[in-house]
């Protein structure tokens, strides 16, 4: 079952959306006077400012910071080149831990810094392909060994 507890994030992205609609409930049904039913549709519209708000925060943030190298063949060069899982976000199946499948076909696993390769899919060993040693820059992870498979490969795959 998935974690259904109220988490920082979690939290600030519920006042984050109550807060606008808040807003938006006030300036509807005082400032602008359109009473009751104003209210409801200016919580409604908060709820949509909020969400579309949260929405363009969240890609910002994930083009920014969400970088990934390019595959072993050289094709897949950005993260619109990767599929990711189905019900995740971005490939995320928990804290630090993306999994995804480039255009060529082959499987990686982003665990923190390390960019790896699934040796055979889908429970096979991990290889270590590159390194992330600064702002999206990304480095050989050649002087690594084969990491047997383990809870960091997870089940759950492209």
């Amino acid at each position: 079952m998935r974690n259904m507890y109220l988490t920082l994030p979690r939290l600030i992205v519920t006042v984050l959306f109550m807060f606008v609609s808040f807003i938006m409930t006030v300036l509807m049904m005082d400032k602008w006077g359109y009473g009751y039913i104003g209210g409801i549709i200016g919580f409604l519209l908060g709820l949509l400012v909020s969400y579309i708000l949260f929405t363009v925060v969240v890609w910002l943030w994930r083009l920014l910071f969400l970088t990934l190298p390019s595959c072993k063949r050289g094709q897949c060069k950005s993260y619109k080149d990767y599929i990711w899982p189905k019900g995740t976000f971005f490939g995320r199946t928990r804290w630090g831990v993306y999994h995804c499948k480039c255009n060529c076909g082959d499987y990686y696993v982003r665990d923190g810094k390390r960019f790896m390769e699934v040796v055979s899919f889908p429970d096979g060993p991990l290889r270590p392909y590159k390194k992330l040693i600064g702002f999206r820059k990304w480095t050989d992870d050649s002087d690594a060994t084969t990491i047997p498979p383990s809870s960091s490969s997870g089940k759950e795959h492209c």
